[in-house]
């Protein structure tokens, strides 16, 4: 099982603009105004491009606008396909985010060790009284939180971990409502235990009932809990951050297969959002 839930800030993967529109190949394009000719066939004229650069694999990148948003595609060699997506390298980079940092169109991710320490004044409540302490960021609808919140619960009963779990909102209209009720709560661990307990997984809701008329302030709360996660670099549930044996802190976004049992054997404390080992 893997997986998380994201809001993209990319455009959808493996979406192709295909064109066979030159009866031979046609070069790369290495100015603006050819990749302007080659991207506006293509796109019947709907893309503008503002700027080229190389990119891996014989790829011409591009910086495109497409109805207003601007992002990053990639000519092929032979000038024919257009390719919007996030492009991976061979060690999982991903290319087209990367290129995106580059040429400024979307901020860079905090430093993990920064996210580290700021994710330790967000807004949250922790869970279990015993154990290394990680933090979840977690939205109420996020059936891989539910999945997450299985797995890592029967730990914390065994006082081998604490969870410090931080609500934002962003898959549903109905999550700000059910985040505000979880901070709102007087024991917001018993009010996670009835979401996760009374989750409808055939619709990815949380069982909990949206706060009726939550006050701004704590709108305000959970909008920069959102904000925060964020600046990780995508705004994926759950999102995981942990000290390993090393003093490193590890920012761990989805639940990969076996990424508990993983976990489990190098976490070590966080203390002030600084790993123990490094806070000495």
């Amino acid at each position: 099982m893997s997986g998380s839930r994201t809001l993209v800030l990319l455009p959808a993967i493996c979406l192709a603009l295909t064109a066979l529109l030159w009866g031979q190949s046609a070069p790369a394009a290495s100015t603006l105004k050819q990749a302007q000719e080659r991207v506006g066939q293509i796109s019947h004229g709907h893309a503008t491009v503002h700027q080229v650069f190389k990119g891996p694999a014989g790829l011409t990148g591009v910086v495109l606008e497409i109805q207003g948003r601007k992002t990053v595609a990639w000519l092929t060699a032979d000038g024919q396909h257009l390719l919007l997506g996030n492009l991976f390298g061979p060690n999982g980079t991903n290319e087209t985010r990367a290129a995106m940092e580059q040429v400024g169109l979307i901020p860079k991710p905090l430093p993990v060790p920064e996210l580290t320490e700021r994710s330790a004044r967000a807004d949250g409540f922790t869970v279990g009284k015993k154990g290394p302490l990680l933090t979840a960021y977690i939205d109420p609808n996020c059936i891989y939180c539910h999945k997450f919140y299985e797995q890592i619960m029967p730990l914390v009963k065994k006082g081998r971990i604490r969870v410090r779990f931080i609500p934002v909102a962003f898959l549903k209209p109905s999550s700000p409502g059910k985040a505000a009720a979880l901070l709102h709560a007087k024991d917001p661990a018993a009010a996670l235990a009835t979401n996760e307990d009374s989750f409808d997984t055939t619709h990815e809701e949380g069982g909990l009932s949206p706060l009726a008329h939550p006050p701004a302030a704590l709108l305000a709360r959970i909008k920069s809990n959102t904000e925060l996660l964020g600046k990780s670099g995508q705004l994926a549930t759950p999102t995981l951050i942990y000290c390993n044996r090393k003093g490193t802190p590890v920012l761990l976004q989805g639940l990969p297969d076996g990424a508990i049992e993983t976990m489990m054997k190098s976490i070590v404390d966080v203390r002030n959002g600084r790993c123990a080992a490094a806070a000495g």
